[in-house]
């Protein structure tokens, strides 16, 4: 009726009254029929109408809906999903509007199929309501369920608390969450704990109590030992302390054959001899029978095999692989792949264990996690199928670990890479051993631990246990008050054959958004402005992603280039403005046709690389090579406290295979990376641009390798602090065992005006030679060029001349490389007229600091003698790596190498008052990323106020003052105006010893509405300790307690009722009557009918006068208070070390200073 009244209006207005009786019943039949052919469209729509389509999508909503309007929505996205498509949305475009509230769609009601917009320039919106105006923090696909409150659970015992079978949860539970408790983030849920043994201290990697507070200002962010990412709860160290883990006598697994091609030339499949008695110690005997209703068990087959008698003797029985386990027929429909699961049985033996992990009634044992094969990895989870407990022998399946049940011919972890069991083949132990041994060596960690994910050690708070679908939950907590969530949808938003689709706004907690691609379909679809909490991992294949945050994740997040079916080249990939952090991994683009990764912020992953970058898209057949769609521009990222599980190969940015081709890596800052590198450019021969990126305390700062069919362009940038090396520019692949030994680099490449202390990689490089070498031949003898090429090379005698020969700038030697895989040779992209690396002669136009150089002391004096890095920056401390003015790297590097007007040596210009200083990372819609950082607690008194601009600034508003509440309230006069890009203002008076100062920056955007910043804070050092300041700040050490300092507690007596929950919901706190639609929220009225401006005063602007007479009798400190008459010792003063200076006694007056300063000494009178 809506839509008639409507029309028929619009039809008869311009109808005289004579002529509408008679043409009344032909309009109304027109329209009768035409809402009956649009019924089952749920719209009326005209079929040559081609305004933009609109859905909405409700928690409330239904599918039998129309969907068109806000009173009529969907329930689901996938039903949305199909109505645009019917209505045209490849013609018309339009949006699907996703409404306030908790969306709990399962899986497959959020699958987006085959959606078209109509172009990359004009795509169809998926959009949380109201995301023009605020990020949709109101719309949430939540992939948990809130279970009832604990009061309706059963207390078996004192803290433990199990579900009733009315709300056992439907699915396997495998992550949990306690709401009430802040996370380390500010969110109100913390990881729950499934019940282990050893316990785990100070929660996961969400909890406060998981990051104590560093003890030194430059000691980097660690995890408390014994939490879920402390390195020593994970790993066993040999001999190290480990809160986590649990010592072993022996780890034994019993593996089946291993077929695998020898490297020697023979026939046939060649086989392992399986395993004798595989232990850390080598048992000599063993138990023959099997634990009570264990099908299978180790001791079986350690009379199983012999010893490999003759690897190398096609016509030994073993050399045929023979199937060990008959019952395990790979074609065999009625056993395969089950059957495994009877044949990769191992143990843990553990006498001193107390507990019991035999199956009870209606609960699993458990799951087990070990060190097997070397203690750099705990393996697992391992179901636990059995428990001798009298011989204290726990044992578990690893088939998963062992065997690909789905491509069993595929290598799995047992038997790949560094953590391999399987260490060497038979031609390198027989080598080893002269001849004596001649078997495979299957490799076992020397003193093994585990622990035990069991309910038979449910005895810590914040642990839980589920018996599996539809069973018992039961939880163990000392406060009743928590609520608790839990896991139970999949990926609950997912791109499938979609193109020109934009998602944004969203919020999405214990799930995770997909995109992929289907029947050459899947270009130009971006997700922006998502705000991701606990994800698992997420596969875009491809899509990009622009001004996220992904938080907690437990998965990698992945993308690619190519679309599937399409013969096109892969598309660019794009992953801009997002923060990344507390997740278990990183990032990886592979096959990218080019990408831009910038502007990311990614901090506190748990291991792995934050950024790799694998295999060039535009390198495809048929593809042509364009500098503009194909090369990737690497900038303006912040990685930092990256990798918490001891060494691993790994690194900030990471590339592989010729993804480095005319890249242009810049304005990066790496740091706090003790286990990885900071940047490796790696397995390529092409050359990137790399500039203007500061890299400090990382395992190694960066190595550089390619450099032969382009150069790379090492400029202008900044590396100190790291353990290893700085700057490793190699010559040639320096590791003997690596895939490529000796492969030829850095050939064109040049090298200048990089401020850098380490140039020498693991000692490979002496300190009297240059920072980069001419040839690959430097430190090499003349090649044996009748030898194979891993023959071929040997270095120069250790303590003899380098160069030890002529002809060493030789590049003819180097043109090719034999490839083991291939069988081939290969070029290099080593021409005979390549001029080699260029850096300048020693000590010139880069510098240089070894902490060791005895090679040539005369040398070291004339070429080496800079100062280290840090010492010639201004504030490596509080974040600030200009050159000092007037220092060594000023004016000393070489001219026109750059961009730069100058010839400053280092990623920054001395000379940048009042123009623009890189901050790089995620880029927030206020300003952020303060220098010297919020709360900083020894600022210089000339040092300048930097900080990153808000989103789409015009300029900014500096506001600057020793009061709190002048700049937070705005009653501070603003110092200046800055028109964007600059950043950098400089006070006209110096800052004061000992006080403490406020700033705030508002964001003016173009279309000149304001952005309110934050209040930073800092306080002025009393002395020059940041001179001793090697590395940068952690942020938490030392913090000033000015960070503290709000409006509610130190600027008014008016405040926001803390206990106000609107209508009882204990989401809509004062503090969600202000994130959004305040004004009209604070008209309304809850259901104790209070208005809630009356409730949240503050929030609403509804305080009385600040006169009033109760202010009377506000403590406050006094305003004139100047001790002993001194202006600079104001109250503001006696705050910064009040244990001491609150007890003076003012010379002038005799009384106490706590007196006059009670709100600075906390002597306020308790009311």
């Amino acid at each position: 009726s809506r839509h008639f009244t409507h029309l028929s209006l619009m039809y008869f207005s311009g109808v005289k009254r004579e002529q509408r009786g008679n043409m009344f019943s032909t309009v109304f039949l027109t329209l009768i029929f035409s809402i009956i052919a649009e019924a089952g469209r749920g719209s009326i729509r005209q079929k040559d109408d081609k305004s933009p389509l609109t859905f909405f999508v409700s928690p409330s909503g239904s599918d039998s809906n129309d969907g068109t309007s806000r009173s009529t929505p969907f329930l689901t996205l996938s039903k949305a999903t199909e109505e645009a498509i019917t209505s045209g949305a490849d013609k018309s475009g339009g949006s699907i509007t996703l409404m306030e509230g908790r969306h709990i769609w399962e899986e497959a009601d959020g699958i987006v199929d085959g959606l078209i917009g109509p172009s990359s320039e004009n795509p169809f919106h998926i959009k949380a309501d109201d995301i023009d105006t605020v990020v949709g923090e109101d719309v949430l696909l939540d992939g948990s369920d809130l279970l009832p409150p604990l009061s309706e659970w059963k207390e078996d015992q004192q803290g433990m608390f199990c579900t009733k079978s009315n709300f056992h949860p439907s699915k396997e539970v495998n992550e949990l969450w306690f709401t009430g408790i802040e996370s380390v983030t500010g969110g109100d849920n913390v990881l729950g704990i499934r019940a282990q043994h050893p316990n785990v201290l100070g929660g996961d990697r969400d909890s406060p109590e998981a990051w104590p507070v560093p003890s030194d200002p430059q000691e980097r962010d660690y995890p408390l030992p014994g939490s879920m990412w402390d390195k020593s709860a994970r790993l066993s160290n040999n001999g190290g302390e480990t809160l986590g883990l649990i010592d072993c006598n022996e780890v034994v697994l019993s593996p089946p054959p291993f077929c695998f091609s020898p490297n020697y030339s023979l026939s046939g499949n060649r086989c392992t001899n399986g395993c004798q008695q595989i232990t850390g110690k080598n048992l000599k005997s063993a138990a023959k029978e099997c634990p009570l209703g264990l099908p299978d068990c180790p001791e079986r087959y350690h009379e199983a095999f012999k010893s490999h008698p003759d690897p190398k003797n096609t016509n030994i029985d073993m050399n045929d692989c023979p199937s060990a386990f008959p019952s395990c027929d790979r074609n065999s429909q009625d056993t395969w792949p089950w059957c495994l699961d009877l044949h990769n049985v191992g143990y843990v033996s553990d006498p001193k264990s107390e507990m019991d992990y035999n199956p009870s009634s209606g609960s699993n044992p458990g799951e087990i996690y070990v060190t097997a094969c070397v203690d750099k990895k705990l393996l697992g989870p391992f179901p636990i199928v059995a428990h001798d407990t009298e011989q204290g022998k726990i044992y578990f399946n690893y088939t998963n670990f062992a065997v690909n049940r789905d491509k069993p011919a595929k290598q799995t972890s047992l038997w790949e890479g560094m953590t391999s069991c399987w260490k060497y083949d038979a031609d390198k132990i027989e080598e080893i051993t002269g001849g004596k041994v001649k078997t495979d060596w299957f490799r076992m960690e020397q003193e093994p631990k585990y622990k035990v994910v069991s309910r038979a050690v449910f005895d810590n708070t914040l642990e839980w246990w589920h018996d599996g679908p539809g069973e018992e939950l039961c939880v163990r907590v000392d406060d009743p008050s928590l609520g608790v969530r839990v896991k139970q949808r999949g990926s609950m938003l997912r791109l499938q054959g979609s193109e020109n689709v934009k998602v944004s706004g969203l919020k999405l907690f214990a799930t995770e958004f997909q995109a992929e691609s289907k029947n050459a379909i899947g270009f130009s679809n971006t997700f922006d402005k998502m705000m991701v909490e606990y994800p698992g991992e997420i596969q875009l294949n491809p899509a990009a992603v622009i001004n996220s945050v992904f938080q907690y994740g437990k998965g990698m997040i992945k993308t690619t280039g190519p679309v599937s079916d399409s013969n096109g080249k892969p598309t660019r990939c794009v992953f801009m403005n997002n923060l990344v952090e507390y997740g278990e991994m990183g990032v990886e683009l592979t096959d990218c046709a080019g990408g831009d990764i910038t502007h990311n912020t990614i901090h506190h992953i748990y291991n792995g690389d934050a950024f790799e970058i694998y295999k060039h898209g535009c390198d495809c057949d048929g593809c042509e090579w364009d500098h503009e769609k194909c090369m990737f521009e690497v900038a303006f990222n912040r990685i930092y406290d990256v990798g918490f599980n001891g060494h691993c190969d790994c690194s900030g940015f990471q590339t592989k295979f010729g993804v480095v081709k005319e890249m242009q890596l810049h304005h990066n800052w790496v740091y706090s990376l003790p286990y990885h590198k900071g940047i490796r450019l790696d397995t390529g021969e092409n050359g990137a641009n790399i500039y203007e990126n500061v890299i400090w305390n990382t395992a190694k700062g960066a190595t550089f390798k390619g450099g032969t069919i382009e150069g790379h362009k090492i400029v202008q940038n900044t590396a100190f602090g790291s353990k290893d090396v700085d700057f490793s520019v190699v010559e040639f692949e320096y590791g003997t065992g690596s895939t490529t030994p000796w492969k030829p680099y850095n050939t064109k490449s040049i090298v200048y005006n990089n401020a850098v202390d380490d140039w020498r990689d693991s000692g490979n490089r002496k300190c009297t030679e240059p920072v980069c070498v001419e040839s690959p031949g430097y430190a090499l003898k003349k090649p044996k060029l009748k030898n194979p090429w891993i023959d071929r090379w040997e270095r120069c005698e250790k303590n003899g001349p380098i160069p030890c020969h002529n002809d060493w700038k030789e590049m003819g030697y180097w043109l090719q490389e034999f490839n083991k895989k291939t069988q081939t040779w290969v070029d290099t992209g080593v021409e005979v007229d390549d001029p080699g690396c260029q850096s300048g002669s020693l000590g010139k136009y880069n510098s240089l600091n070894y902490g060791t150089c005895t090679e040539s002391k005369s040398d070291w004096i004339t070429s080496g003698s800079w100062p280290q890095v840090h010492e010639m920056l201004r504030d490596v401390a509080n974040y600030d790596f200009r050159p000092k003015q007037h220092g060594k790297l000023v004016g000393k590097g070489k001219g026109g190498a750059h961009f730069f007007n100058s010839k400053d040596i280092g990623a920054y210009e001395a000379e940048a008052t009042g123009l623009h200083y890189n901050i790089p990372g995620h880029v927030e819609t206020s300003a952020s990323s303060p220098v010297p950082p919020n709360g900083s607690f020894d600022v210089f008194m000339d040092a300048d106020l930097m900080f990153m601009g808000g989103l789409n600034a015009k300029k900014h508003l500096i506001f600057l003052s020793t009061s709190f509440c002048d700049v937070a309230t705005g009653e501070s006069k603003k110092q200046q105006e800055l028109p964007s890009p600059s950043n950098i203002y400089t006070p006209n008076n110096s800052f004061e010893i000992g006080l403490t100062y406020y700033w705030r920056v508002d964001t003016v955007r173009n279309d000149n509405t304001v952005e309110k910043g934050p209040v930073w804070c800092f306080d002025v050092a009393e002395s020059s300790v940041q001179h001793k300041s090697t590395l940068s700040w952690n942020l938490r050490t030392n913090k000033s307690s000015c960070t503290t300092m709000n409006i509610e507690d130190h600027c008014r007596s008016c405040k926001d009722d803390s206990s106000f929950r609107f209508d009882g919901d204990p989401a809509k706190t004062c503090e969600w009557v202000k994130a959004k639609k305040t004004e009209k929220r604070c008209k309304q009225t809850d259901n104790n009918n209070k208005l809630v401006k009356e409730s949240c005063p503050l929030t609403c602007t509804n305080c009385p006068d600040d006169n009033d007479d109760n202010d009377d009798n506000e403590c406050k400190d006094d305003e004139s208070f100047m001790l002993n008459g001194d202006p600079k010792k104001t109250c503001g003063w006696i705050k910064n070390k009040p244990k001491n200076r609150c007890k003076k006694i003012d010379e002038n007056t005799g009384i106490v200073v706590a007196e006059s300063c009670p709100v600075a000494c906390n002597n306020c009178p308790e009311i």
